[in-house]
């Protein structure tokens, strides 16, 4: 099944991403974070970048799913 922006991908279909492409975005991205007039762009967006490894973004992308997944349950939230 093909992704729309209704559907977005499952989390197995991202798995297929051949990791020399994931490295490359990554490091693109990592420059960018670095470069003072996107930084400053972001920033007048009220949006805080920082530049980190494969490994330390898996690692934060669970940590803040995590808590906010607690908050969700606690408040009662379901999705609509």
């Amino acid at each position: 099944m093909q992704p729309t922006p209704l559907r977005p991908r499952e989390r197995d279909e991202l798995v297929d991403t051949p990791a020399e492409i994931v490295a490359r975005l990554n490091n693109e991205v990592n420059a960018a974070l670095v470069d003072a007039t996107f930084r400053s762009r972001f920033a007048n967006l009220g949006v805080e970048g920082f530049a980190t490894s494969l490994p330390e973004l898996a690692a934060f992308i669970g940590d803040y799913t995590q808590s906010w997944g607690k908050v969700i349950r606690a408040a009662g939230i379901k999705a609509e």
